[in-house]
């Protein structure tokens, strides 16, 4: 008699997932790809750029529900709630990219300043 622990090894979910298929195999790469466009959003401080990659994220995951398993339609109101709070407090912060109470860096004063010392 075999006792089962609840552990399960990724070599396992992997082998009972089946053979990888390009779709799989595509869905996989767009994990990383996806994290990379917000990184590359948010490291050249567009925070335009970054609400727009964060909505798509989001929309994308409801629409991959809807046509997959149609699970999509009960996950669309509480994903549409987390949009509207991350795009909100994504649009309260201030603008400069600086703390509150702190002056905006202007790079082109700051080199200018560096060349005088």
């Amino acid at each position: 008699m075999t006792r089962r622990t609840g552990v399960v090894s990724a070599a396992g979910i992997l082998v009972a997932a089946g053979p990888w298929t390009a779709g799989k195999t595509l869905s996989a790469l767009a994990v990383p790809f996806v994290l990379g466009l917000l990184c590359l959003a948010f490291g050249s401080r567009s925070l335009l750029w970054g609400l727009v990659v964060i909505n798509a994220i989001a929309l994308t995951k409801v629409a991959w529900g809807v046509v997959n398993g149609g699970e999509g339609w009960a996950m669309l109101g509480p994903a549409l709630l987390g949009l509207v709070i991350c795009d909100a407090a994504a649009s309260s912060t201030p603008s400069s990219g600086s703390a509150p109470g702190c002056p905006a860096r202007d790079p082109v004063a700051s080199l200018a300043r560096d060349e005088v010392l």
